[in-house]
C-alpha cells in the first residue's frame, strides 16, 4: 500500500469530482510520464506535451468554453494531455479529467471523454477512472458509451495511506458512483442497474470496508438494496464502525431498507432484541449471550489516530424498548436483564428510551417489571423523565399512557418542565434523531401540530400549572395566538412572565416585541417587491399578533406590569421600537408615561440614552413627557444622550477579555442629532450629576465629542 505523495507534489493535482457533489478526493499519478518537460516562467502549470492547443485547451477547460474546446481540439490538442502545477510530473492529471469540476462542464466532459483514445486513462495515484468520473453525472449514455468501448467496469481506484496512516481507496465503478452519486433518482438508478448488469462486483470494498450494500443503506435506497441482494451482495459484510448494513439502515432510519436487509441478515443479540425476533433472541441467549452486554461500538481517537471497538453501546434491552418489541423485553426481563441500567452517554434508562421511541406496548412491561415512571436521567443539567421525554418526542399516546399509570407531575417539577418546553416548541417541529423513531410514529405537519396540541391538553388536564411556567407568556413570545387564547379560557394569566433571552418580560412586552418582528420581516428585501401571496401572508401574520396583543388586553393585563429584572414596562417596549399606535393604545388604557425602571429611568431618559431614535423622542416630546427628570446616577436625558454609560463598560469588557481588534465602541460621536433635539426643546445644559461634578459639557469633553461640545457651547437663538 503506497504513501500519498507530499503536499509540495499534491499542490497543483485537482479534484476530479463534482464540486457540487462536496467530495474531494485525492489524485496522484502511477507512472512517470513519457513526455519531456517545459517549464514557462510566466505560468507555475506545466504541461505533457508542452504545446499551445494544450494550454488553449486548459484555458478552455477552465472558463466552460465549448467553443473553445472545440477550436483547441481542431488546432491538435490531446483531451490525454496532461497538467500539473510544479513538484513531480508523475502528478500530472489528464485534461480530460480536467473537465469534470463544475455541472456547466459536462457536455465538454462527453466531448472530451468520446476523443479520449484510452478509455481506462486514470488520475495519478489514487487511480480514478474516465468511468468512475462519468458515472458521477448520471449520464447513462456516456457510461455505456465508455463501457462499450473497453472501459474496465471494475477497475478500482488504488490503496493509499495518508498522512495520519488511515487508508484511503480500493474502490470499485460501482462504489465509487454510489459513493458519490448515490443520492440521484430515482432508486434504483439507471447508471447503477446498468452496472450491476455487466458485472460489476457487489461485493467490492474500500479500503475501510464500505460495500456497494452499505452505500444504498446509508442513501436510503430500498430498491437498490433489493436488486443488490438479489445480485448477491453480501449483508453480513462489516463496513466503517463495524457496523453491517442493516446496522447503517436502522442508524439512519431508513425503514424500507430496514425492511430488506432484516430477513437476509442473521441477527445479532442487539437487532434480534430490536426487531422482536424471540426466536433468534432465544437462540443466543441459550448460548451464552449476556442478556445485559452492551453492544460493541467503534471508538477513534483523533489525538492518536487509533481506533479499537469496545462494549459501550446500546444493551439489549434498551434496543427492546426502542423497537417496542414487548416480548423480547419480557424474554430479556425473565433472563436477568437488568431494568435500570443506564446509558453511559445519555443516563438513560430502558424506559427513557421507550418513552423517547413511542413504544407504548413496552412501557407497562417494565412498569410491571418495577421500573420507576418518574426516574430523572443523570447526570444532566435539567430534568429529564420518561414524561418530558415523551412530551419532547411529541408523543401524546405515550404521554396518555404515562400519566394513567401514575406520573407524578409534581415530582422535580417535570409536569412544569414539560410544559415549558412543549411551549416553547409550539408550531415548530423539534429536532429529533429518526433512528429513535419507528415508523409511523414521527408525526409531520399538521398531524405534528394536532399531537402537540393534544399533549397541551393532557398535561393541563393533569393539574400542570399554566401560570407556574409563563405559559401565556411563552405562546405569545411563539406567535400562537390560539395558544394563547386557549390558555387564558384554561384560567392563565394574561400578566404571565417568562424568560426570553436571560431576561424576565411579560406577555404584553412579548407580544407588542412579536408585531414589531412581524413588520421588520415586511422588510427584509427592500431592494426586490414582495409578490401578492407575501404581502397576504405578511397581512395575516400582523392581524393575528394584533389579536394576541388584543386578547391580552380583554383579559385584564396589566399595562404597567414591569419586567423583574430590568424594570421595562410595555410602554417602553412600544416606543423604543416604534411602535406608536401600540403605545398610544397602552396610554389610553392608563399606562404611566413617567414610570421607571431599575436604573430610574422613565422612557424618555431611556430612548436619550439609546442616542440614535429621535422619531421616538419626537414622539414623546410632543406627548409632554417630563423632559428634566433625571435617573438613579442624577443624568440628565441630555447627559445620558451623549454618555450612558456604554463606551466605559465597551472598554472594560475588551480590557477583560484581551481584545486587541479595531471595533469601535458602541457611541462613536455622542449623538448630536439627539442632543440639537434635546436642546432645542429646552434641555439644560447646566444640569450637574448627583457626584456634583459631572455635566454634559464634561461628558463631551472627555469622550472627544467635538461636535456636540459646539452644540453645548453655542448659545441660544
Amino acid at each position: 500500500m503506497r504513501k500519498l505523495p507530499s503536499s509540495r507534489d499534491r499542490a497543483g493535482v485537482l479534484c476530479a469530482a463534482f464540486v457540487i457533489l462536496g467530495v474531494t478526493m485525492p489524485v496522484f499519478a502511477q507512472e512517470p510520464s513519457p513526455y519531456a518537460v517545459v517549464v514557462h516562467s510566466e505560468n507555475t502549470e506545466r504541461y505533457l506535451p508542452d504545446m499551445p492547443a494544450n494550454r488553449a485547451l486548459r484555458d478552455a477547460i477552465g472558463r466552460s468554453d465549448l467553443r473553445a474546446v472545440q477550436a483547441a481540439l481542431a488546432a491538435g490538442a490531446s483531451p490525454e494531455a496532461r497538467v500539473y502545477d510544479g513538484g513531480n510530473p508523475e502528478y500530472a492529471v489528464p485534461l480530460v479529467l480536467k473537465a469534470t469540476g463544475f455541472p456547466e462542464n459536462l457536455p465538454i466532459f462527453r466531448l472530451l471523454a468520446g476523443r479520449t483514445r484510452d478509455v481506462n486513462i486514470a488520475t495519478p495515484g489514487y487511480g480514478m477512472t474516465l468511468l468512475m468520473v462519468a458515472t458521477q453525472s448520471g449520464d447513462l449514455a456516456l457510461v455505456k458509451s465508455l463501457v462499450v468501448r473497453g472501459a474496465k467496469i471494475n477497475a478500482r481506484t488504488n490503496l493509499l495511506t495518508n498522512d495520519s496512516g488511515k487508508s484511503v481507496g480500493g474502490e470499485n465503478v460501482l462504489l465509487h458512483f454510489l459513493t458519490n452519486a448515490g443520492f440521484l433518482e430515482p432508486d434504483p438508478h439507471p447508471v447503477a442497474v446498468y452496472l450491476i448488469a455487466q458485472g460489476a462486483d457487489v461485493n467490492a470494498a474500500d479500503a475501510n470496508g464500505v460495500t456497494p450494500l452499505i452505500q444504498a443503506a446509508q442513501y436510503k435506497r430500498p430498491e437498490l438494496t433489493r436488486l443488490l441482494l438479489a445480485k448477491g451482495a453480501d449483508p453480513q459484510k462489516r463496513g466503517p464502525f463495524d457496523r453491517t448494513a442493516l446496522r447503517w439502515a436502522m442508524f439512519g432510519g431508513a425503514e424500507g431498507v430496514v425492511a430488506a436487509l432484516r430477513p437476509a441478515t442473521t441477527l445479532d443479540l442487539w437487532e434480534a432484541a430490536h426487531f422482536d425476533d424471540t426466536a433468534r433472541l432465544r437462540e443466543l441467549l441459550s448460548g451464552g449471550a449476556d442478556p445485559n452486554a452492551r453492544r460493541p461500538e467503534f471508538l477513534y481517537d483523533h489525538k492518536t489516530g487509533t481506533s479499537r471497538v469496545e462494549p459501550v453501546g446500546e444493551t439489549p434491552l434498551a434496543a427492546a424498548a426502542k423497537g417496542d418489541a414487548a416480548e423480547a423485553v419480557r424474554l430479556l426481563i425473565a433472563s436477568g436483564a437488568n431494568i435500570h441500567q443506564k446509558d453511559p452517554e445519555s443516563g438513560r434508562n430502558a424506559l427513557h428510551f421507550a418513552a423517547a421511541s413511542g413504544s407504548d406496548a413496552v412501557i407497562p412491561v417494565l412498569l410491571r417489571a418495577g421500573a420507576d415512571i418518574n426516574a430523572v436521567v443523570s447526570p444532566v443539567p435539567y430534568v429529564s423523565t420518561p414524561l418530558t421525554i415523551a412530551v419532547g418526542a411529541t408523543q401524546p399516546e405515550t404521554v396518555a399512557l404515562l400519566l394513567k399509570r401514575g406520573v407524578n407531575v409534581g415530582t422535580n417539577r417535570q409536569g412544569e418542565v414539560a410544559l415549558a418546553n412543549l411551549l416553547r416548541n409550539a408550531g415548530r417541529e423539534p429536532f429529533l434523531r429518526s433512528r429513535e423513531l419507528r415508523a409511523g410514529k414521527a408525526k409531520r405537519g399538521e398531524a405534528f401540530l394536532d399531537a402537540q396540541f393534544t399533549i397541551l391538553d393532557l398535561l393541563v388536564s393533569a393539574g400542570v400549572s399554566v401560570d407556574a411556567v409563563g405559559a401565556v407568556a411563552i405562546v405569545t413570545q411563539r406567535e400562537q395566538t390560539g395558544l394563547v387564547e386557549y390558555l387564558l379560557e384554561k384560567g392563565g394569566s394574561p400578566n404571565a412572565h417568562f424568560q426570553y433571552r436571560d431576561e424576565d418580560k411579560t406577555a404584553l412586552m412579548a407580544a407588542i416585541s412579536a408585531i414589531r418582528e412581524g413588520q421588520r420581516a415586511s422588510r427584509v428585501r427592500p431592494d426586490k417587491p414582495l409578490s401578492v401571496s407575501e404581502k397576504r401572508e405578511l397581512r395575516k401574520r400582523d392581524d393575528s399578533l394584533r389579536e394576541c396583543f388584543d386578547l391580552l388586553l380583554k383579559a385584564g393585563a396589566d399595562v404597567n406590569d414591569a419586567s423583574r429584572d430590568t424594570g421595562e414596562t410595555p410602554l417602553m417596549t412600544a416606543i423604543e421600537s416604534g411602535q406608536y399606535g401600540i403605545a398610544g393604545e397602552l396610554l389610553k388604557r392608563g399606562a404611566k408615561l413617567e414610570a421607571t425602571d431599575k436604573k430610574g429611568r422613565t422612557v424618555l431618559l431611556r430612548v436619550a440614552a439609546e442616542g440614535k431614535n429621535t422619531a421616538a423622542m419626537t414622539w414623546l416630546l410632543r406627548k409632554k413627557a417630563d423632559s428634566t427628570r433625571r435617573d438613579t446616577a442624577g443624568y440628565s436625558a441630555l447627559m445620558l444622550a451623549i454618555d450612558d454609560g456604554s463606551n466605559a463598560e465597551w472598554a472594560a469588557e475588551r480590557e477583560r477579555e484581551s481584545d486587541e481588534s479595531d471595533s469601535d465602541p458602541p457611541n462613536r460621536d455622542g449623538h448630536p442629532a439627539m442632543v440639537a433635539l434635546l436642546i432645542g426643546n429646552g434641555a439644560d445644559k447646566k444640569t450637574v450629576a448627583s457626584d456634583g461634578i459631572t455635566t454634559a459639557l464634561i461628558l463631551a469633553k472627555k469622550n472627544g465629542f467635538s461636535a456636540v461640545e459646539a452644540l453645548l457651547a453655542a448659545k441660544r437663538k
